[in-house]
Protein backbone atom coordinates (compact mmCIF):
# COMPACT_ATOMS: atom_id res chain seq x y z
CA UNK A 1 0.00 0.00 0.00
CA UNK A 2 1.18 3.45 -0.70
CA UNK A 3 2.26 5.79 2.15
CA UNK A 4 1.46 9.67 2.38
CA UNK A 5 3.29 12.42 3.81
CA UNK A 6 0.41 14.06 4.55
CA UNK A 7 -2.33 12.22 5.83
CA UNK A 8 -4.89 15.05 4.24
CA UNK A 9 -3.86 14.55 1.00
CA UNK A 10 -6.05 11.88 -0.92
CA UNK A 11 -4.54 8.99 -2.05
CA UNK A 12 -6.01 9.50 -5.66
CA UNK A 13 -6.13 12.86 -6.70
CA UNK A 14 -9.75 13.32 -9.16
CA UNK A 15 -8.32 15.67 -11.48
CA UNK A 16 -7.91 15.25 -15.39
CA UNK A 17 -7.12 17.21 -18.65
CA UNK A 18 -9.07 17.06 -21.67
CA UNK A 19 -7.06 15.87 -24.72
CA UNK A 20 -7.66 14.68 -28.48
CA UNK A 21 -5.79 11.90 -29.53
CA UNK A 22 -5.40 12.32 -33.36
CA UNK A 23 -4.13 9.09 -34.51
CA UNK A 24 -6.05 6.78 -32.26
CA UNK A 25 -9.22 5.95 -30.90
CA UNK A 26 -10.70 3.97 -28.27
CA UNK A 27 -14.10 2.69 -26.44
CA UNK A 28 -16.08 5.44 -24.55
CA UNK A 29 -15.89 4.67 -20.91
CA UNK A 30 -19.32 5.40 -19.97
CA UNK A 31 -20.74 4.35 -23.73
CA UNK A 32 -18.46 1.95 -25.40
CA UNK A 33 -18.95 4.13 -28.58
CA UNK A 34 -15.66 4.85 -31.04
CA UNK A 35 -13.95 8.59 -29.79
CA UNK A 36 -10.58 10.25 -30.21
CA UNK A 37 -11.16 12.11 -26.83
CA UNK A 38 -9.98 10.81 -23.72
CA UNK A 39 -9.16 12.43 -19.84
CA UNK A 40 -5.30 12.12 -18.40
CA UNK A 41 -4.87 12.69 -14.80
CA UNK A 42 -2.65 15.37 -14.02
CA UNK A 43 -1.10 13.99 -11.08
CA UNK A 44 0.06 10.62 -9.48
CA UNK A 45 -0.61 7.86 -10.42
CA UNK A 46 -1.06 8.54 -14.08
CA UNK A 47 -4.38 7.07 -15.37
CA UNK A 48 -6.55 7.87 -18.67
CA UNK A 49 -9.54 6.59 -20.09
CA UNK A 50 -11.41 7.86 -23.51
CA UNK A 51 -14.74 9.55 -23.30
CA UNK A 52 -17.23 10.81 -25.73
CA UNK A 53 -17.61 14.66 -26.29
CA UNK A 54 -21.17 14.21 -25.35
CA UNK A 55 -20.04 12.79 -21.64
CA UNK A 56 -17.60 15.56 -21.44
CA UNK A 57 -20.39 18.37 -21.83
CA UNK A 58 -22.32 16.37 -19.15
CA UNK A 59 -22.03 17.98 -15.92
CA UNK A 60 -23.17 15.22 -14.23
CA UNK A 61 -20.05 13.10 -15.41
CA UNK A 62 -17.59 15.54 -15.15
CA UNK A 63 -17.39 19.55 -14.31
CA UNK A 64 -14.29 22.16 -15.83
CA UNK A 65 -12.07 23.33 -13.72
CA UNK A 66 -11.38 27.58 -14.58
CA UNK A 67 -8.08 29.56 -14.47
CA UNK A 68 -8.32 32.44 -12.48
CA UNK A 69 -8.05 34.64 -15.78
CA UNK A 70 -11.46 32.73 -16.89
CA UNK A 71 -13.32 33.07 -13.88
CA UNK A 72 -12.49 37.05 -13.63
CA UNK A 73 -13.48 36.93 -17.34
CA UNK A 74 -16.88 35.73 -16.42
CA UNK A 75 -17.46 37.68 -13.80
CA UNK A 76 -17.32 40.73 -15.68
CA UNK A 77 -19.26 39.25 -18.41
CA UNK A 78 -21.77 38.72 -15.95
CA UNK A 79 -21.68 42.13 -14.56
CA UNK A 80 -21.92 43.94 -17.83
CA UNK A 81 -24.79 41.86 -19.00
CA UNK A 82 -26.81 42.79 -15.42
CA UNK A 83 -25.92 46.72 -15.98
CA UNK A 84 -27.17 46.61 -20.04
CA UNK A 85 -30.26 44.73 -18.41
CA UNK A 86 -30.80 47.50 -16.03
CA UNK A 87 -30.51 50.03 -18.83
CA UNK A 88 -32.86 48.41 -21.14
CA UNK A 89 -35.52 48.06 -18.40
CA UNK A 90 -34.87 51.92 -17.59
CA UNK A 91 -35.47 52.84 -21.34
CA UNK A 92 -38.35 50.47 -21.50
CA UNK A 93 -39.67 52.03 -18.64
CA UNK A 94 -39.61 48.74 -16.70
CA UNK A 95 -39.34 49.07 -13.06
CA UNK A 96 -37.95 46.37 -10.77
CA UNK A 97 -40.58 44.48 -8.41
CA UNK A 98 -38.54 42.09 -6.83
Amino acid sequence: MAQRNNPNTPLFYNEYIFRVARDREGSCFVCYKPTNYFLHSSQEPKDWFYVCKNHINDSSFCTRIYSEAEKQARIDAEKKWQQEREEAKKKAGLMSFF
